[in-house]
Protein backbone atom coordinates (compact mmCIF):
# COMPACT_ATOMS: atom_id res chain seq x y z
CA UNK A 1 0.00 0.00 0.00
CA UNK A 2 2.70 2.32 0.24
CA UNK A 3 3.85 1.96 -2.70
CA UNK A 4 0.71 3.01 -4.43
CA UNK A 5 0.58 5.92 -2.18
CA UNK A 6 2.85 8.20 -4.19
CA UNK A 7 0.03 8.96 -6.63
CA UNK A 8 -2.47 10.09 -3.89
CA UNK A 9 -1.16 14.01 -4.40
CA UNK A 10 -1.55 16.57 -6.75
CA UNK A 11 1.09 16.75 -9.72
CA UNK A 12 3.22 19.44 -7.87
CA UNK A 13 3.30 17.67 -4.97
CA UNK A 14 4.49 14.06 -5.81
CA UNK A 15 7.46 12.64 -4.76
CA UNK A 16 8.79 10.74 -7.41
CA UNK A 17 11.95 9.52 -5.43
CA UNK A 18 9.39 7.72 -2.89
CA UNK A 19 8.88 4.65 -4.93
CA UNK A 20 12.64 3.90 -5.74
CA UNK A 21 13.47 4.08 -1.99
CA UNK A 22 10.57 1.96 -0.97
CA UNK A 23 11.52 -0.51 -3.49
CA UNK A 24 15.28 -0.11 -2.76
CA UNK A 25 13.94 -0.91 1.17
CA UNK A 26 12.68 -4.02 0.31
CA UNK A 27 15.53 -5.31 -2.07
CA UNK A 28 17.26 -4.64 1.29
CA UNK A 29 15.32 -6.40 3.24
CA UNK A 30 15.26 -9.48 0.95
CA UNK A 31 18.95 -9.44 1.12
CA UNK A 32 19.59 -8.70 4.82
CA UNK A 33 16.60 -11.53 5.96
CA UNK A 34 16.19 -15.32 5.34
CA UNK A 35 12.99 -15.05 6.58
CA UNK A 36 11.71 -11.73 4.23
CA UNK A 37 13.19 -14.14 1.35
CA UNK A 38 10.86 -17.19 2.40
CA UNK A 39 7.85 -14.85 2.66
CA UNK A 40 8.12 -13.30 -0.51
CA UNK A 41 9.35 -16.66 -2.57
CA UNK A 42 6.05 -18.30 -0.50
CA UNK A 43 3.64 -15.17 -1.21
CA UNK A 44 5.13 -14.75 -4.85
CA UNK A 45 5.94 -10.89 -3.26
CA UNK A 46 7.35 -9.86 -6.56
CA UNK A 47 4.16 -10.77 -8.47
CA UNK A 48 2.58 -8.90 -5.88
CA UNK A 49 5.47 -5.56 -6.51
CA UNK A 50 4.64 -6.01 -10.54
CA UNK A 51 1.23 -5.48 -9.80
CA UNK A 52 1.57 -2.26 -7.83
CA UNK A 53 4.37 -0.74 -9.90
CA UNK A 54 1.73 -1.14 -12.49
CA UNK A 55 -0.60 0.87 -10.72
CA UNK A 56 1.11 3.81 -10.53
CA UNK A 57 2.28 6.91 -12.84
CA UNK A 58 4.98 5.83 -14.98
CA UNK A 59 7.12 8.95 -13.34
CA UNK A 60 7.55 6.16 -10.45
CA UNK A 61 9.28 3.62 -12.66
CA UNK A 62 13.19 5.46 -12.07
CA UNK A 63 16.61 4.12 -12.43
CA UNK A 64 16.97 4.42 -9.10
CA UNK A 65 13.62 1.84 -9.10
CA UNK A 66 15.06 -0.72 -11.91
CA UNK A 67 18.74 -0.64 -9.87
CA UNK A 68 17.45 -1.45 -6.89
CA UNK A 69 15.89 -4.71 -9.01
CA UNK A 70 19.70 -4.89 -10.54
CA UNK A 71 21.54 -4.96 -7.80
CA UNK A 72 19.03 -7.80 -5.90
CA UNK A 73 19.18 -10.07 -9.39
CA UNK A 74 22.91 -9.89 -8.81
CA UNK A 75 22.70 -10.38 -5.20
CA UNK A 76 20.35 -13.35 -5.10
CA UNK A 77 23.01 -15.03 -8.09
CA UNK A 78 25.85 -15.06 -5.55
CA UNK A 79 23.77 -16.14 -2.45
CA UNK A 80 24.32 -19.29 -0.91
CA UNK A 81 20.31 -18.93 0.33
CA UNK A 82 18.18 -22.13 -0.31
CA UNK A 83 15.56 -19.72 -1.95
CA UNK A 84 17.93 -18.18 -4.05
CA UNK A 85 16.81 -19.76 -7.47
CA UNK A 86 13.25 -19.39 -6.62
CA UNK A 87 13.59 -15.91 -5.84
CA UNK A 88 15.53 -15.00 -8.77
CA UNK A 89 13.04 -16.53 -10.90
CA UNK A 90 10.23 -14.63 -9.40
CA UNK A 91 11.98 -11.47 -9.94
CA UNK A 92 13.05 -12.53 -13.99
CA UNK A 93 9.24 -13.38 -14.71
CA UNK A 94 7.17 -10.60 -12.75
CA UNK A 95 9.66 -7.62 -13.18
CA UNK A 96 12.54 -7.96 -15.43
CA UNK A 97 10.43 -10.22 -18.25
CA UNK A 98 7.37 -8.13 -17.52
CA UNK A 99 6.69 -5.73 -20.72
CA UNK A 100 3.72 -3.74 -19.03
CA UNK A 101 5.65 -2.86 -16.20
CA UNK A 102 8.35 -1.56 -18.14
CA UNK A 103 6.52 0.43 -21.70
CA UNK A 104 5.68 3.42 -20.37
CA UNK A 105 9.00 3.67 -18.33
CA UNK A 106 11.45 6.65 -19.46
CA UNK A 107 13.44 5.46 -22.96
CA UNK A 108 16.66 5.70 -20.79
CA UNK A 109 15.00 3.00 -18.42
CA UNK A 110 13.86 0.50 -21.01
CA UNK A 111 17.42 1.22 -22.39
CA UNK A 112 19.27 0.19 -19.34
CA UNK A 113 16.61 -2.80 -18.93
CA UNK A 114 17.19 -4.12 -22.30
CA UNK A 115 21.29 -3.68 -22.26
CA UNK A 116 21.69 -5.08 -19.12
CA UNK A 117 19.54 -8.09 -20.53
CA UNK A 118 21.61 -7.86 -23.49
CA UNK A 119 24.68 -7.65 -21.77
CA UNK A 120 25.36 -8.85 -18.55
CA UNK A 121 22.23 -10.91 -17.94
CA UNK A 122 23.10 -13.44 -20.62
CA UNK A 123 26.75 -13.23 -19.80
CA UNK A 124 26.51 -13.99 -16.63
CA UNK A 125 26.69 -18.01 -15.94
CA UNK A 126 24.69 -18.80 -12.81
CA UNK A 127 22.00 -15.91 -13.97
CA UNK A 128 21.87 -17.87 -17.47
CA UNK A 129 21.54 -21.07 -16.60
CA UNK A 130 19.13 -20.69 -13.71
CA UNK A 131 16.72 -19.40 -16.82
CA UNK A 132 14.02 -21.40 -18.82
CA UNK A 133 15.44 -20.47 -22.42
CA UNK A 134 12.71 -21.70 -24.18
CA UNK A 135 10.03 -19.83 -22.02
CA UNK A 136 12.48 -16.92 -22.09
CA UNK A 137 12.58 -16.60 -26.12
CA UNK A 138 8.51 -17.14 -26.32
CA UNK A 139 7.82 -14.38 -23.89
CA UNK A 140 10.51 -11.88 -25.44
CA UNK A 141 9.02 -12.63 -28.43
CA UNK A 142 5.58 -11.73 -27.33
CA UNK A 143 7.10 -8.62 -25.87
CA UNK A 144 8.69 -7.32 -29.62
CA UNK A 145 5.14 -8.57 -31.24
CA UNK A 146 2.67 -6.59 -28.72
CA UNK A 147 4.43 -3.94 -27.04
CA UNK A 148 7.54 -2.94 -29.22
CA UNK A 149 6.17 -2.66 -32.33
CA UNK A 150 7.41 0.18 -35.04
CA UNK A 151 4.04 0.44 -36.99
CA UNK A 152 0.70 -0.53 -35.33
CA UNK A 153 0.14 -4.25 -36.06
CA UNK A 154 -3.95 -4.12 -36.06
CA UNK A 155 -4.22 -3.49 -39.58
CA UNK A 156 -2.14 -5.58 -41.02
CA UNK A 157 -2.44 -8.88 -39.19
CA UNK A 158 -5.14 -8.39 -37.13
CA UNK A 159 -3.04 -8.36 -34.00
CA UNK A 160 -4.26 -6.29 -31.07
CA UNK A 161 -1.35 -4.45 -29.76
CA UNK A 162 -0.89 -3.50 -25.76
CA UNK A 163 0.48 -0.61 -24.77
CA UNK A 164 -1.64 2.22 -26.16
CA UNK A 165 -2.89 3.47 -22.94
CA UNK A 166 0.43 5.88 -22.14
CA UNK A 167 3.12 8.02 -23.55
CA UNK A 168 4.70 5.28 -25.64
CA UNK A 169 8.69 5.87 -26.62
CA UNK A 170 9.24 7.37 -30.24
CA UNK A 171 9.81 5.11 -33.06
CA UNK A 172 13.22 6.11 -33.06
CA UNK A 173 13.23 4.72 -29.35
CA UNK A 174 11.45 1.97 -30.23
CA UNK A 175 13.65 0.77 -32.94
CA UNK A 176 17.26 1.38 -30.74
CA UNK A 177 14.80 -0.85 -28.06
CA UNK A 178 13.89 -3.29 -30.23
CA UNK A 179 17.32 -3.72 -31.46
CA UNK A 180 18.34 -4.57 -27.79
CA UNK A 181 15.65 -6.84 -27.36
CA UNK A 182 16.84 -9.13 -30.87
CA UNK A 183 20.30 -8.85 -29.59
CA UNK A 184 19.04 -10.11 -26.31
CA UNK A 185 17.24 -12.93 -28.28
CA UNK A 186 20.21 -13.44 -30.24
CA UNK A 187 22.20 -14.53 -27.07
CA UNK A 188 19.61 -16.47 -25.66
CA UNK A 189 19.38 -18.70 -28.81
CA UNK A 190 22.95 -18.90 -29.65
CA UNK A 191 24.79 -19.72 -26.08
CA UNK A 192 25.11 -23.11 -24.72
CA UNK A 193 21.94 -25.07 -23.75
CA UNK A 194 20.96 -23.69 -19.72
CA UNK A 195 20.04 -26.15 -17.03
CA UNK A 196 16.82 -25.52 -17.00
CA UNK A 197 15.68 -26.72 -20.73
Amino acid sequence: PSITNGDCHNDDERDYTVCSKLVTFLCELIESSPTVQQQMMQNRGFLVVSHLLQRLSRNHLTLDVLNAFLNLTKFLVTSPSPNADILLKQLLDHVLFNPSLWIYATTEVQTRLYSYLATDFVHDTHIYTTVRRVSTVLQTVHTLKYYYWVVNPRAASGITPKGLDGIRPSQKDVLSIRALILLFLKQLTMMGEGTKE
